[in-house]
């Protein structure tokens, strides 16, 4: 994005965009979504901490449908310009997240599309070349933002088995021109965590803008029980109480991917 002399993040701005927001997106925007699109809209990037489910995907949804406003109407801010066919690139470190993603983003009325091994494999086997399409200036010319969700994952996994999360920041490197980038997570703690990852995506001191929201979930309760069987048996009839309520999802973690087996 060019900008000559108007600012989103100000008064006027924020209203504008929430004005717009209300037209393109109903319910209204909440304040923090608010803030961290304007920030982008203004070229910073941004590191946002929220709870699950607070609404981190929609920033990225809401923030497209506003730049993708204002390429309709180039007259309505000047000096303000995005890209005439805006895109935007997200980082999701699953398979399962970059779908979800693409089928709300699809639903919220933009052109999406996840981009895994899977899809490289069949682009390849129709004979398209994804890399070489990615590599296309025309392309490289739609670009105006990057995000990049779970982003706690890039210290923890990229610490340990995918050391080449570590390097997603890298590919900010790869356009002609600096792209606003978009960190999103619900867990990251404050310090040496913060600070490792702010490093990896190319964050610098006092030249990004942070919110840190509580991650609480007041709609999940913790529930102790004590168990009798051993942790290394076949058969758990602890559990059982869970087969019987099967009007609830229920998630149970192991300690590893055998032992869930």
């Amino acid at each position: 994005m060019d900008s000559v002399n108007f600012m989103f993040n100000s008064p006027a701005g924020l209203l504008l965009c929430r004005e717009i927001l209300k037209d393109l997106m109903p319910p209204d925007t909440h304040d923090w979504q608010l803030q961290a699109i304007t920030w982008l809209l203004d070229g910073e990037d941004v590191l946002l901490i929220t709870a699950t489910g607070s609404g981190k995907t929609d920033v990225f949804i809401r923030l497209m449908r506003l730049i993708k406003y204002f390429t309709t109407r180039p007259r309505r801010l000047e000096g303000v310009r995005f890209p005439s066919d805006p895109g935007m690139i997200v980082v999701c470190p699953t398979k399962a997240l970059e779908e979800e993603m693409e089928k709300r983003m699809l639903a919220a009325g933009l052109s999406a599309v996840a981009i895994n091994g899977d899809h490289v494999d069949a682009a390849r086997q129709n004979g398209q070349d994804l890399f070489k399409q990615a590599n296309d200036p025309k392309f490289n010319q739609r670009v105006c933002m990057m995000a990049v969700d779970e982003a706690h994952l890039l210290n923890s996994w990229g610490e340990t088995f995918r050391k080449d999360y570590q390097q997603t920041g890298w590919l900010r490197a790869r356009f002609d021109r600096w792209l606003p980038l978009l960190a999103v997570t619900a867990t990251m703690q404050d310090g040496v965590h913060t600070k490792k990852v702010c490093d990896f995506l190319g964050f610098k001191d006092g030249q990004y803008c942070i919110i840190r929201r509580s991650n609480m979930r007041h709609d999940i309760q913790l529930i102790f029980r004590t168990l009798h069987s051993g942790v290394h048996g076949i058969q758990f009839h602890d559990l059982d109480w869970i087969l019987k309520q099967r009007t609830r999802t229920t998630l149970i973690f192991c300690g590893t991917i055998d032992f869930s087996f």
